[in-house]
C-alpha cells in the first residue's frame, strides 16, 4: 500500500505525513524510492559535512596577534600571542592559580592558569622566568576596563623560547 500525495494514511486515511508507520492504526507506509534516496543522501552528506568541520577545527592554527591590536571585540578570541616575561610569576599559596605578565612592544597581558594547568606548570617547572621570552595560546578575557587576560587551559599552549643567548662576559 502506498499514502497518497496529500500524506494521508492508506489504510485509515488520516494525515500522517512522511512516516513509515502510521501513528494510529500502524499500517505499513510505503514511500516513494525517490524520497527514500533524498533522505539517505542527506543525512551521509550532513555526516559528512559535520565530520570535515571538525576536522578544520581540530587542525586550525590560532591567529597570532600583538598584544597591542587586541580589542574588545575579541573577548573570548582563541589566539596565539608572543612577548616577554618581566617580572616573576605569581603562585597562590594553595597552587590552584598561577599568573604572569607578557609584555609586547606597548602593551601587557596578564595570563593565567587555574588548578590542574597551574599544578602541572608548576610540578614540572614549566614557569617562564624573568627575560624569557614566550609563546601562548589560550582565551582571551577583555574585561570593561580595557585589561586584558589569557587563560592558559593546557600547559601545552604556553612554549618558552630559549633562543636569546645569555653572555658570560
Amino acid at each position: 500500500m502506498q499514502s497518497d500525495s496529500t500524506g494521508n494514511c492508506p489504510v485509515c486515511e488520516r494525515y500522517i505525513g512522511p512516516v513509515s508507520t502510521c501513528p494510529y492504526c500502524s499500517a505499513k507506509n510505503r514511500q516513494s524510492p525517490i524520497i527514500r534516496t533524498i533522505r539517505i543522501v542527506a543525512i551521509f552528506l550532513a555526516t559528512v559535512g559535520l565530520f570535515l568541520i571538525y576536522m578544520t577545527a581540530r587542525h586550525r592554527q590560532p591567529l597570532l596577534v600583538a598584544i597591542e591590536n587586541i580589542t574588545p571585540a575579541m573577548n573570548f578570541a582563541h589566539v596565539h600571542i608572543a612577548g616577554v616575561v618581566k617580572r616573576k610569576p605569581y603562585i597562590s599559596q594553595d597552587q590552584d592559580y598561577v599568573s604572569f605578565r607578557i609584555y609586547g612592544k606597548k602593551s601587557n597581558l596578564q595570563v593565567v592558569a587555574y588548578r590542574k594547568v597551574a599544578e602541572t606548570l608548576i610540578n614540572k617547572n614549566l614557569l617562564p622566568t624573568t627575560g624569557e621570552s614566550v609563546d601562548v595560546r589560550g582565551s582571551l578575557n577583555v574585561s570593561a576596563q580595557s585589561k586584558i587576560k589569557l587563560y592558559l587551559k593546557t600547559p601545552d599552549h604556553l612554549t618558552i623560547i630559549t633562543d636569546n643567548p645569555q653572555s658570560d662576559s
